[in-house]
Parts: structure tokens; C-alpha cells; sequence
């Protein structure tokens, strides 16, 4: 599965919702290390998160917080599905990644 990072709103308008687009809150409480926050999906989800975290990474994300970034961002799965974090789902896919155990809102608002 590979993601790709898509700036601007999605074709047909971000809030379009079908089968194919998922949104991805959070505030996870405790916070989670990357293990256990994959592990919280169902296994056919998993592969999602794995292919976005391998994007993030490489796109150097990892210190951008939420206000910055997931209103203008949005993930696009090979499989055709799209995936949208809220502020408080950036929060804790960041936070997981670093694996510090820093919480959500180190990555909600800067």
C-alpha cells in the first residue's frame, strides 16, 4: 500500500463523504506509542496508517502542527481510498510517530 500527500481540498469537496474517504479523530488518552495506536485499527485499516506514517516521514512532517497542516492536506490510498485527520487525529498520528508519549496537543496548535 503506498499514501500520497495531496494539498488543497479533495475532488468533489472535502466533506463528500462515501465509502472511499475516512476521517481519523483522536485524543487519545493515554497516549499511545506508534505500536499501540496501530494496533487500535482494525488489521485492513492498519496497512493505511503504516503507508501515511511512511509519507509523513519522508514528506518531514513530524514537527508541523495540527492548524498548520490538516485543514489543507488530505491522504490518498492506492486502493482509491482518501483519508482526512482532524486537529486532535494529526495530533495523536504525530505524537505516535515520535513515540515520546507527548500527547495530542504537542501537535494541536502553534
Amino acid at each position: 500500500m503506498k499514501a500520497v500527500i495531496h494539498y488543497g481540498e479533495m475532488p468533489g469537496g472535502k466533506y463528500e463523504l462515501d465509502k472511499n474517504y475516512f476521517i481519523i479523530s483522536g485524543g487519545i488518552e493515554p497516549p499511545p506509542s506508534f505500536k499501540e495506536y496501530v494496533n487500535d485499527y482494525q488489521k485492513n485499516f492498519k496497512v493505511y496508517i503504516l503507508a501515511i506514517k511512511k509519507v509523513v516521514e519522508k514528506a518531514n512532517l513530524l514537527d508541523t502542527p495540527a492548524n498548520k497542516i490538516t485543514n489543507d492536506i488530505w491522504f490518498e490510498l492506492s486502493d482509491g481510498h482518501a483519508v482526512v485527520f482532524t486537529w486532535r487525529g494529526w495530533g495523536d498520528l504525530i505524537q505516535s510517530i515520535r513515540n515520546k508519549r507527548e500527547g495530542y496537543m504537542a501537535f494541536y496548535y502553534n
